[in-house]
């Protein structure tokens, strides 16, 4: 046991030996690992800051350049504090269109109609220009800034042409019109998209909208409706206004408030004559509510 314990004391003696024998023991200064440990440390672990800041700054950059490029079509009405509060594009419309529709000192009509081409498209434009006489009587409107919101141009000699074609008459007439055209953004397929100008007396401003839905709620904004001449989008239009006062009276919003209960005049036509009875028939087997109870509706004779 003693033997035992001799040899292994020897061993243990003699590992430093060896190790000379391999070779002498290099011994580096405290202050030299520390470099070399950070040196070390800093390839292992790049820095990333750079990188991030990079793309930070290119979607700030990218986002400056598209918000820029909306502002170059925006109503000249519209002050710049707005565009800089950086809002949704389409909200910052509906804030607008909003501040308009109750401004006391202006009266608003909402034109919906078909953008097909009308086979008596004169015809008509006299029309509406009667009418539209008519209604800004019924608004005691003489004196004030009339201001006209529609879904567009369409096409060539279409209902909603006829719209900007009344606005230039009653502008030369004498009256201050503005005209806000509420288009899709790029506009409706194979339909015309008007500029945003100022001519005369008066001003058209040409809105595009991002989302479809915030195009409606600005086209059918005003506290008037005119419901024209019906394609099946005008149709869409006006029984989404008449679905709107309808279940904003029991406490339900499909659209967010801007104006008030709806008064709705409409062109009368075969189309129009087949459309209130189909909302009569409805009534009678106690599908829907009187939509002359809902909101106020004037049928116009031609």
């Amino acid at each position: 046991m003693m033997l035992a314990r001799a040899k292994g004391i020897q061993g243990l003696w003699s590992l430093p030996k060896k190790a000379v024998a391999r070779g002498p023991i290099r011994r580096v200064p405290i202050q030299t690992l520390s470099s070399v440990s950070t040196e070390v440390a800093g390839k292992s672990r790049p820095s990333y800051r750079p990188f991030v800041a990079g793309v930070a700054t290119g979607i700030a950059v990218s986002f400056l350049a598209l918000h820029s490029q909306r502002v170059i079509r925006s109503p000249e009405s519209i002050g710049p504090s707005e565009w800089l509060s950086f809002k949704p594009q389409d909200q910052v419309y509906l804030d607008h269109i909003k501040s308009v529709v109750t401004d006391e000192s202006k009266v608003s009509i909402s034109f919906i109609g078909s953008s097909r081409e009308l086979p008596d498209y004169d015809t008509y434009c006299n029309t509406l220009e009667t009418n539209i006489r008519y209604i800004i009587s019924q608004q005691n409107a003489e004196g004030k800034e009339f201001v006209m919101f529609c879904g567009g141009r369409g096409r060539e000699r279409s209902g909603m042409q006829a719209v900007f074609e009344v606005a230039d008459r009653l502008a030369k007439q004498g009256l201050n019109v503005t005209l806000y055209s509420c288009c899709p953004k790029g506009g409706f397929p194979n339909e015309q998209i008007e500029s945003t100008i100022t001519k005369g007396s008066l001003s058209i401003q040409t809105l595009e909208f991002d989302t479809f839905m915030n195009r409606q709620h600005a086209t059918t904004s005003a506290r008037c409706v005119y419901w024209g001449p019906s394609g099946p989008g005008t149709l869409y239009e006006g029984i989404e206004v008449f679905v709107s006062e309808q279940l904003g009276k029991r406490g339900i919003k499909v659209l967010a408030s801007m104006s008030g209960p709806k008064t709705v005049y409409m062109y009368s036509d075969t189309v129009s004559a087949s459309i209130l009875h189909t909302l009569e028939s409805m009534k009678e087997l106690g599908r829907c509510h009187n939509p002359f109870e809902e909101c106020h509706l004037e049928v116009l004779k031609n």
